[in-house]
């Protein structure tokens, strides 16, 4: 900013060239709302079932009078399946290819500003970045080349993994028992896929929550052994979600690990007074995250 005396002020932005704006569609798959690249979108038509098959080669729809390789989006992002016969499908240019994406809603088309996703998160889903919506909250950009390779690869065949006996019958190895259960809570769908992923693959079973409210349903249905959660979420944070863990009897003992964005003294210190002991900062450290679970089952 730059002042001069009887001339007025001049404003510089800056902006960094990693930032991008586009037109995008947004829409709707399970709990959460993504950004399609408009470009990238061919058509978009309503598919019923009966304009769906599945087969060995994997999911098609009929989009077109063409049959595409079909990816239903909650269920590739792990996320709860729509209910209904009838939803939209977005026919995608990505991949090499034309494929059709199953959605639950398509909402509207915007123009949006589009950061990259940084080293923490990068190559975690298909994803090419992020923008903030004008209530606040941030939305993951899709990539259609990463959705389309999911939808055109070959269906995966037979396990070849396993091993022959001596008799030349298969011995097909048994799936080794997992560690623990986590619940792990957390509104990004890409912390819950990053640190998800992280813990399956050290050997536990993971139940995810979108909030504090989603949590106190999965702990009714399920007994955990360990509960991961962040501190800022809608609906339920976490701080709220605490103060309900230890009021109840089932779970007033369970190990409980803040995994969260906030650093400051006055948030650890409020989180102990809720009776947690293990409070650990983003971007996560995977080796010692892991031993810190390790330790707690």
């Amino acid at each position: 900013m730059q002042t001069e005396l009887g001339t007025g002020t001049r404003f510089t932005l800056r902006l960094p060239l990693t930032v991008l704006v586009t037109e995008a569609l947004m829409v709707r798959a399970g709990s959460e709302v993504l950004a399609v690249p408009l470009n990238a979108v061919h058509v978009i038509a309503a598919v019923g079932r009966e304009a769906r098959r599945s087969g060995p080669a994997g999911a098609a729809a009929l989009v077109e009078d063409r049959w595409l390789p079909l990816i239903e989006l909650d269920r590739a992002l792990g996320l709860p399946a729509a209910p209904g016969d009838r939803s939209p499908v977005l026919a995608l240019r990505g991949g090499g290819g034309l494929f059709a994406c199953a959605v639950e809603q398509v909402l509207h088309k915007e123009e949006i500003v589009v950061k990259p996703l940084g080293a923490f998160l990068e190559g975690i889903g298909p994803y090419a970045g992020a923008t903030v919506s004008a209530d606040g909250r941030v939305t993951l950009l899709l990539d259609p080349a990463r959705l389309g390779e999911l939808a055109l690869s070959p269906a995966p065949g037979p396990d070849r993994s396993a091993a022959r006996t001596a008799g030349g019958a298969v011995d097909h190895e048994e799936p080794r028992p997992a560690k623990a259960h986590v619940l792990l809570v957390d509104d990004s769908i890409s912390v819950r896929k990053f640190v998800g992923q992280m813990l399956e693959k050290a050997g536990f079973a993971v139940t995810t929550a979108i909030d504090g409210a989603d949590a106190l349903a999965r702990l009714a249905e399920r007994t955990v052994d360990v509960l991961v959660t962040d501190l800022e979420m809608p609906r339920l944070n976490g701080y709220e979600l605490l103060e309900d863990v230890r009021r109840r009897p089932a779970t007033r003992d369970l190990p409980v690990i803040v995994l969260t964005t906030r650093s400051g003294e006055k948030h650890q210190t409020l989180a102990r007074r809720l009776g947690v002991s293990h409070y650990m900062t983003k971007p996560v450290n995977e080796d010692a995250f892991l031993r810190l679970v390790e330790s707690l089952v």
